[in-house]
């Protein structure tokens, strides 16, 4: 499988590819933090497309093809551990969740895989999780089937719990 990511962290998505022995090549990844960046530079030496940012013009008229596409949308607005936080900042989160969305839009792949906490889910929130739903649902002409369920790290055997939003997405 050809893989491309974005805000993909540091590089937790590609280690459990490599830990459950499945053959991949990391073809881009984008990822505004240095500290991730970092991470990928270290796992995946000559990484040629990085750019900084989802929202970085290269993500879209450079990006090389790719089979699955991964996505962590920054995530720490929407979460239930930060307080006080405002309307622009999740405004801002929905922006960057957007130009994910507008660099699918260019090069749609066959899977698309994105996460995020499951707070996103909460009533609070509702406004945030239509606006992600009405824009996944208007990809690539409607042609993706899409999943969504919660999943939970600790289901998997690890010793905490960590509930996270999944859609896994297929082109149809």
């Amino acid at each position: 499988w050809l893989v491309a990511t974005s805000f993909s962290g540091g590089d937790t998505f590609s280690c459990h590819l490599r830990r459950f022995g499945h053959p991949f090549t990391l073809v881009a990844a984008s990822e505004p933090e240095a500290h991730h960046r970092s991470a990928h530079a270290a796992n995946h030496p000559g990484l040629a497309r990085f750019p900084s940012c989802v929202s970085h013009p290269s993500v879209t008229t450079e990006m090389p093809f790719h089979h699955l596409r991964v996505g962590g949308f920054p995530c720490e607005d929407f979460s239930n551990l930060k307080r006080g936080v405002t309307r622009a900042q999740l405004l801002y989160s929905l922006k960057r969740f957007d130009w994910f969305v507008d660099s699918l839009r260019h090069m749609p792949p066959l899977v698309v895989l994105l996460e995020n906490v499951a707070s996103l889910l909460s009533s609070r929130l509702e406004w945030v999780a239509n606006h992600i739903e009405h824009a996944l649902h208007g990809l690539a002409g409607g042609r993706y089937l899409i999943f969504r369920d919660i999943l939970c790290s600790s289901s998997f055997g690890s010793r905490y719990t960590r509930p996270r939003v999944i859609w896994l997405m297929y082109l149809h």
